[in-house]
């Protein structure tokens, strides 16, 4: 649904695609020690791997959207920064609460055939079946040009564990150290060729160095390089969607302490990547110097640009607070933005957007948190939630036109490939991670 505010131009989907790739490749480095940390301890470890990532599987890999969802879909697209085209379009939204407030509810659920069904619904039940999932929007109207936007997103990924999740993630990012590309080249070919076989349909993990520090730490460069062109024999409308795009942007990000001292680095110059971190044991360590493991609270900043049409967009410098949450059964990240970045934007626009562009970063500004829930005796609940105001304004439309047509752009068969190419990746790790759990 909606991907809101012009942050959301072109870095959610490099964020996407950069997490994709980081799995992927980290996953060639350790991918007999994250089987059994994502397993967790006690029985049953295989079946909680192979249930969650059925469910991943499920939400992209053979999807049907009803006629509902689709017209709702298309609509509130098109109008993610000017909310007034859809606010009072009845077709769009499942239910008026009041006045000021429309709602889109969807529900996902897996039929006989191995279908996702996606569809409105008047009233979504809570997911209680594997690859079940639960969608809410919720669109304010807060005066006379001002708007909300709130998302929540809940998906049944069968009994795997908060704390396994965590733990996996954290093993597959941090077991590189003294290995050479070759070893892991090798151990990742055999132990998860599925999942390699679709890797190299669109990445190349091109070198991975690990050098020792006095103090038993070690920093860690991974570089790896995005192929789109490697995609056009299964995947050939999304094979060109990524080129066109891989090929106008660029970005670098930092992950830093509250004192300044970066814990990660990562940069795109059309398709190398390059990722360094520094690592002792499972730890994670500032990269210039000193012992503290990474804490939980972070910000998360950087640069991006991209070209949209004619028009180079994107932004000088943001930065977000980075979040990490944890509990006995959960785990969640939070991204806020509360200060308005530094624009890079066409001439006119950046001339006249300083109002309606400063606005979805004043008052609770603009999150984004994915979180995972584990309950004794019920699914664990993977759950994804954002929210953003936006100021509607004259050259806003512009802007909001620019953002429109690039989502509009990956709907249909290029969405339809893409989701197919991410459902194939998640059916190869779950075969793979399967096997190693034997």
């Amino acid at each position: 649904m909606p991907r809101i505010t012009a942050l959301t131009l072109r870095p959610r989907r490099a964020a996407r695609t950069l997490a994709a790739a980081l799995v992927v490749t980290a996953g060639t480095t350790a991918c007999h020690a994250a089987a059994p940390a994502l397993a967790g301890a006690g029985p049953g470890g295989r079946a909680r791997v192979e249930q969650a990532f059925t469910a991943l599987y499920d939400r992209y890999g053979n999807i049907h959207h009803g006629p509902r969802y689709a017209y709702s879909n298309d609509k509130l697209t098109r109008s993610a920064l000017v909310p007034s085209r859809v606010f009072d379009d009845s077709a769009a939204w499942t239910s008026f609460p009041d006045s000021d407030t429309r709602v889109l509810e969807l529900a996902e659920s897996v039929n006989a055939h191995g279908v996702t069904e996606q569809e409105a619904a008047d009233s979504a039940p809570f997911p209680t079946v594997l690859g079940e999932a639960r969608h809410r929007i919720v669109l304010h109207k807060l005066g006379d040009h001002d708007y909300s936007w709130d998302t929540h997103a809940e998906i049944a990924m069968g009994t795997i564990r908060a704390a396994d999740v965590a733990n996996g993630i954290r093993t597959l990012l941090t077991s590189a150290d003294g290995r050479s590309i070759d070893a892991i080249r090798a151990d990742f070919g055999a132990a998860s060729p599925r999942t390699a076989a679709v890797a190299a349909q669109l990445f190349s993990l091109d070198s991975l160095t690990s050098v020792p520090r006095p103090d038993g730490s070690a920093t860690v460069r991974l570089h790896f390089t995005l192929h789109p062109q490697r995609l056009a024999a299964k995947y050939p409308a999304f094979a060109r969607y990524m080129q066109k795009y891989v090929d106008a942007t660029d970005y670098a990000l930092d992950v830093a302490d509250r004192s300044g001292a970066v814990y990660f680095h990562a940069e795109a110059h059309r398709g190398p990547v390059e990722v360094v971190a520094r690592v002792r044991g499972r730890d994670f360590l500032p990269l210039a110097q000193g012992d503290r493991p990474l804490p939980d609270s972070l910000t998360f900043s950087g640069w991006f640009t991209t070209k949209v049409s004619f028009f180079t967009v994107g932004v000088k410098q943001f930065t977000s607070d980075l979040v990490f949450g944890q509990t006995d059964h959960a785990r969640s990240v939070t991204l806020h933005f509360h200060d308005e970045p530094r624009w890079d934007l066409p001439f006119a626009a950046a001339h006249f957007l300083h109002g309606p562009l400063k606005r979805p970063f004043e008052g609770r500004g603009m999150s984004y948190r994915v979180a995972i829930r584990d309950t004794a005796g019920a699914q664990t609940i993977l759950t994804r939630s954002s929210h953003v105001e936006v100021h509607e304004g004259g050259v806003i439309r512009f802007i909001g036109g620019l953002i429109s047509r690039v989502l509009l752009e990956q709907k249909g068969e290029i969405q339809d490939e893409e989701f197919r190419y991410y459902g194939a990746a998640f059916l190869a790790m779950r075969d793979d991670l399967g096997a190693l759990l034997h």
